[in-house]
């Protein structure tokens, strides 16, 4: 008798420990299994919101104005028709049940400081989904919250855009670069002027490498070169020794009348003629004040803000009134939407999370 209440206990223990190792089994498989489907549908959410905010990236890199201010393209595009591409886009990476989070959470386009720049446009989007819960469901849990965020950065490629064709050699840049509001003279000399001399070149440049032609030069001295320049180290521009004022006295009337320039700096020159390369290493940003080549000089009215000439100049000069100056490495550090060094188009967006 004892053996068989033995037995009969022994058999229900061995029933209690199986039913408690079922429910913890069971407990294991529901947790892996619906853990296992909420982990997905968070990868699918990030993959929507980072195909989203790239999405309405490339929109505004492609539409918005190129003068276009951060703050301006922020106020155009934070609206339903770009939350719209963002919702589209997204809808098309995840799972049923998936959704832009409601109001600015799930959509917006703004201006912050990212690094130094106070002037970094950010798309920003977040997704989320109540992933379904299979088994949860047997002990009280029906679903599982999951959701995703992505940042993407829209801003200039690393390139300069409206150079004018005046390279000014770096003792000057020098002489002004840490007094905003300095007005310099320049002259315009095939002569050494601290940076080295190419026969034939009166450091104008050829920033396209093609004839050197006369029409070229006045058009980039009166609204800029309208391609960008990469500015990848080393810049090399050849030299255009085709400079003749006389033939675009005009053109040069328009950049000195024009507020804020930007030109390239060099620091070296080598060759001759066609063959002259110009060695740039950072960009000046200037209001023209006067000039005078080949006795030709203008405009009637002076910018504002330009001293007086100095009691004795060159024969032929440039007078220019210093306001910054951005090395070549520091364009892509420094360069933001509206900056009139880097930014008036193209534009690429990049994810930033």
């Amino acid at each position: 008798m004892r053996h068989l209440r033995a037995s009969r206990t022994q058999r229900g223990v061995t029933s209690l420990l199986v039913a408690l190792l079922a429910i913890v089994l069971f407990g294991s498989l529901a947790f892996v299994s619906d853990f296992g489907m909420a982990y997905a549908n968070q990868r699918r959410i990030q993959t929507g919101v980072d195909a989203a905010v790239l999405a309405v990236g490339k929109n505004i890199s492609s539409t918005a104005g190129a003068t276009d201010t951060c703050s301006t393209i922020a106020a155009n595009y934070s609206g339903s028709a770009t939350r719209a591409i963002a919702t589209n886009v997204f809808a098309k990476n995840v799972g049923t049940g998936a959704a832009l989070a409601p109001g600015t959470a799930g959509f917006q386009v703004t201006c912050e400081t990212v690094g130094t720049n106070a002037q970094t446009l950010v798309v920003k989007a977040a997704g989320q989904q109540d992933s379904p819960s299979f088994l949860g469901g047997i002990f009280g849990r029906t679903k599982v919250p999951v959701s995703k965020g992505a940042r993407a950065i829209v801003g200039p490629l690393s390139s300069a855009v409206g150079l004018r064709p005046f390279a000014i050699c770096e003792t000057f840049a020098d002489q002004v670069m840490n007094a905003p509001g300095t007005t310099f003279v320049v002259p315009v000399t095939q002569a050494n002027a601290g940076c080295g001399s190419a026969p034939g070149n009166w450091a104008l440049l050829d920033f396209d490498g093609g004839s050197n032609s006369t029409g070229d030069s006045a058009n980039w001295t009166a609204n800029g070169y309208q391609y960008p320049v990469t500015i990848d180290p080393p810049l090399l521009v050849n030299g255009d020794p085709g400079f003749n004022v006389n033939a675009f006295t005009a053109e040069m009337d328009t950049m000195f009348s024009t507020l804020d320039v930007v030109l390239p700096v060099y620091n070296s020159v080598t060759g001759s003629g066609n063959n002259s390369s110009f060695n740039i290493v950072g960009f000046i940003s200037v209001t023209p004040c006067r000039y005078k080549i080949n006795n030709k000089s203008g405009p009637g009215a002076v910018n504002a803000g330009c001293a007086a000439l100095p009691a004795t100049v060159p024969s032929d000069y440039i007078q220019l009134k210093f306001s910054s100056y951005v090395p070549i490495g520091d364009v892509s550090l420094t360069c933001f939407i509206g900056n009139d060094l880097c930014d008036d188009g193209p534009r690429s967006s990049t994810l930033a999370d």
